[in-house]
């Protein structure tokens, strides 16, 4: 480009027989980048990221990033410089090469409005997220109140986390209930609620978060009826029957139920023939 240059913007009629200084371009040129890049190894001389044929497109590549204090990795690295260096600053856009801050927060606007602060002060967006892709979630959820067990751990994050509000969904980490009812509806119309069915079902006490099937529900233990004898061996649906209840819902009915012999077998009970 200095073929193109002509002679009296370098040779004034002032500097005539004067020797021109041209053994860096701050001789001639102003510093675009107003002593930046003063702090690197060369000083910040032009011909580390510039030509003589122009002063953009910029050589500074890839691989020089790596070499810097902020190596680009993962989606970072096919986003164009400017997202990243140019700024706006009233009606006016300027670059800036040295931010204030290299973590996530000094260019992302934070999209959890702090319910998650707690990991944030502790490791940072990192804590979750990995530049390879947002969707990309490496949370270990054993650090929360609530560690994922059994078939829990294979749910997708959304099915617990993103909440409809009106036409919009939203992500949610905050304040979501623990207990079985806050997620799934319960199958057994409130027969086991607490506080005479006013109350929440403590499903733990028959199920566990492995699989719904078996219970570990006792009858000998859990329930007022012992089942000895003959009464073992009867599969739970002979007593335990489907029905739909007041409200149109189809439930297996386990109480309240009679325990007197006459309400399942009758009047005609069978007696054992006396001994001879």
């Amino acid at each position: 480009r200095h073929k193109a240059v002509k002679c009296r913007q370098c040779h004034a009629s002032s500097s005539r027989g004067q020797k021109l200084h041209f053994a860096a371009c701050l001789d001639c040129h102003s510093d675009f980048h107003k002593g930046a890049f003063a702090r690197r190894d060369k000083g910040g001389a032009c011909e580390e990221c510039h030509t003589v044929q122009g002063f953009v497109p910029s050589r500074f590549t890839l691989a020089a990033h790596d070499e810097s204090t902020y190596p680009l990795t993962g989606a970072h690295r096919a986003i164009p410089c400017d997202e990243c260096h140019r700024t706006r600053h009233g009606k006016k856009t300027r670059l800036v090469f040295r931010h204030k801050s290299t973590q996530c927060a000094g260019c992302h606007r934070n999209p959890h409005r702090h319910q998650v602060d707690k990991w944030l002060a502790g490791g940072g967006c990192e804590t979750c997220h990995r530049t390879e892709s947002w969707q990309v979630s490496v949370f270990d959820h054993k650090t929360t109140d609530w560690p994922l067990t059994g078939k829990h751990g294979t749910v997708a994050c959304g099915r617990c986390h993103r909440v409809k509000h009106g036409k919009k969904t939203r992500v949610v980490f905050a304040k979501i209930p623990t207990d079985c009812a806050g997620c799934h509806a319960t199958v057994h119309g409130g027969q086991f609620a607490d506080n005479n069915g006013k109350g929440n079902t403590r499903c733990e006490r028959c199920h566990v978060t492995d699989n719904w099937q078996p219970s570990k529900f006792d009858h000998t233990r859990d329930a007022r009826f012992v089942l000895d004898g003959a009464h073992a061996r009867v599969a739970c649906k002979e007593c335990h029957k489907t029905e739909t209840n007041s409200d149109n819902v189809r439930l297996v009915r386990y109480t309240p139920l009679p325990t007197t012999c006459e309400s399942c077998h009758g009047k005609n009970i069978p007696t054992r023939k006396a001994e001879s």
